[in-house]
């Protein structure tokens, strides 16, 4: 397991960072979830059926529960590669997360009805009724690319339909919910430190903005360990990361002197991207300088061999002209000798 992917687990377990995306992204910001509804889901989802069985890990699964009735399943997938078989990981992860409340209802039925509870339901299989229900499974898929997500956002994304288009029809779309984190995300519709990470790696492009986006808004949030883990590993610096994690562990260090020491990391790596930069800038400079030169010293080159060619040609006409002269005298002594 990738570092990033990782440290992301461990930053969205939070609820309140949990909650925020699902309301930033599904209810533009307005706080439609709160954290305290929130529960621990298992990650792990299983299917078995006879001697067959089959497992699925989820990222992060959460349970919403209002006055002790779950609302619903809430799934967070994180993504830094493009996988273009997202909606088939996506359609099966849901699947087995609608299974697991089946069996739920099913193992409760059962129990109900084994301890003598009569149920006037004439369909009883699999100890599921018509009346049972299961709640809405929600999935988002959080992209870390930062070019975006451009991979297959429905099952009809990836399926071939030539020849048998009037299948189309009957073969559900089934859109996935992507966010592209890095490339197009609204900062402002969030409202945990997530907002802050966004605006950092926002920035990133720019050293002014980075700079005092740094001086106004990150010195002041009061980031966790969990956070600048994150922007860590987003700056996508090896050095950035592992400078954040000895600050981390130090003992010695108060949390707002391990802010300062964040803060103060994250400008020398900006100023450092900013020097690595004019030099690389400077190398492209003197490597065009260079092949401008030799491109100067190729047309010069060519330039005198045509001219050489020039001359060879001028003195070619001049002999042909001689000869020619030379021919037409000759050709007067014949004709006076005859």
């Amino acid at each position: 397991m990738g570092e990033l992917d990782k440290l992301q687990k461990r930053y969205f377990k939070d609820s309140k960072r949990f909650a925020d995306v699902f309301n930033a992204i599904l209810y533009h910001g307005e706080q439609v979830i709160s954290p305290d509804e929130l529960e621990d889901d298992d990650s792990v989802l299983t299917y078995a059926q006879g001697n067959h069985s089959m497992e699925r890990i989820a990222d992060l699964i959460k349970k919403r529960k209002k006055d002790g009735e779950t609302l619903g399943l809430m799934i967070i997938e994180n993504q830094k590669k493009i996988d273009c078989r997202m909606p088939i990981r996506i359609m099966m992860t849901e699947a087995m997360a609608y299974d697991r409340q089946a069996k739920e209802i099913a193992d409760r039925n059962k129990a109900m009805i084994e301890g003598g509870l009569e149920m006037q339901c004439a369909n009883l299989f699999y100890w599921f009724t018509v009346y049972d229900r299961v709640r809405p499974v929600t999935t988002i898929v959080l992209c870390w690319n930062s070019n975006g997500w451009d991979g297959p956002r429905s099952l009809w994304d990836i399926v071939d339909f030539t020849g048998v288009e009037s299948l189309r029809d009957y073969v559900p779309e089934y859109p996935i919910n992507v966010y592209d984190m890095l490339k197009d995300a609204d900062e402002e519709a969030f409202k945990s430190d997530l907002q802050v990470i966004l605006g950092v790696c926002k920035r990133k492009r720019s050293a002014s903005e980075f700079k005092e986006y740094v001086e106004t808004v990150v010195r002041q949030a009061k980031l966790d360990d969990e956070a600048y883990g994150m922007l860590g590993c987003l700056m996508e610096s090896k050095k950035l990361f592992d400078h954040m994690e000895q600050i981390m562990k130090d003992g010695n260090l108060r949390e707002d002197e391990k802010g300062e020491a964040m803060c103060k990391a994250l400008e020398d790596l900006m100023e450092m991207a900013r020097q690595e930069g004019r030099e690389e800038e400077r190398a492209q400079r003197d490597a065009l300088k260079a092949r401008n030169e030799e491109l100067e010293a190729r047309m010069k080159d060519q330039e005198a061999k045509a001219k050489e060619q020039e001359t060879i040609a001028a003195d070619q006409r001049a002999r042909a002209d001689k000869l020619a002269l030379e021919n037409e005298r000759l050709k007067r002594q014949l004709a006076l000798r005859d």
